[in-house]
């Protein structure tokens, strides 16, 4: 090797790693707090904190708490709590959805008591969910069909009730409730964690 070809050689090995420094850009604190701002309003828009009101999810929430709802991508699975705004009403409900898309089931009513059958195959399944039912919590949509009637869930549709049976607004009265009323699912309880709350429900 000539003396010209170890001085290129030499300012290759000398200048080429200055060159890639050069390239790597000092993260500064501006770009710190955008990024941080970024991810929180991602954050916010993704997840919001909701108070309860009213019993009718009682023994699992109580009024007053603190929920954190996932708004998106929605896609609830049977036995998930949701929030949801029915057509044309103003009021947010807060349910447990107990028959999804083709599920068929009906009431049967034994004096007051009255428990929830799904049909797999030939046979009829008893499935309350762990909660109790009376005549007395039925409204109008199951009412005027009559118990013992058979109910398929049409597509995008949702069955749901409240985990407080005998308190509780929910299918059993308006019916079916369509993928576009359900505006989340509840993920967290976020009653006791100030951090949580300071940030989704304020």
């Amino acid at each position: 090797m000539s003396q010209n070809d170890d001085i290129i050689f030499l300012r290759q090995y000398l200048v080429e790693p200055l060159s890639l420094k050069r390239k790597n850009k000092i993260i500064s604190f501006s770009d710190i707090l955008i990024m941080i701002m970024i991810i929180y309003l991602a954050a916010i828009n993704l997840y919001h904190g909701y108070t309860i009101i009213g019993s009718s999810m009682e023994p699992t929430f109580f009024e007053k708490e603190i929920i954190l709802v996932n708004r998106f991508p929605l896609q609830p699975q049977k036995n998930d709590v949701v929030i949801l705004l029915k057509e044309g009403n103003t009021d947010i409900y807060i349910k447990r959805v107990v028959a999804t898309e083709g599920d068929t089931f009906k009431f049967v009513r034994t004096n007051d008591e009255v428990n929830m059958y799904f049909k797999q195959g030939n046979e009829w399944i008893k499935n309350n969910y762990g909660f109790s039912m009376t005549k007395a919590s039925f409204g109008s949509f199951v009412i005027e069909n009559g118990f013992d009637k058979e109910y398929t869930v049409p597509k995008d549709h949702f069955f749901v009730m409240g985990d407080n049976r005998n308190n509780s607004t929910d299918s059993r009265t308006f019916g079916f409730v369509s993928k576009q009323e359900l505006k989340g699912k509840v993920i967290l309880d976020i009653t006791n964690n100030a951090f949580l709350k300071w940030i989704f429900a304020r």
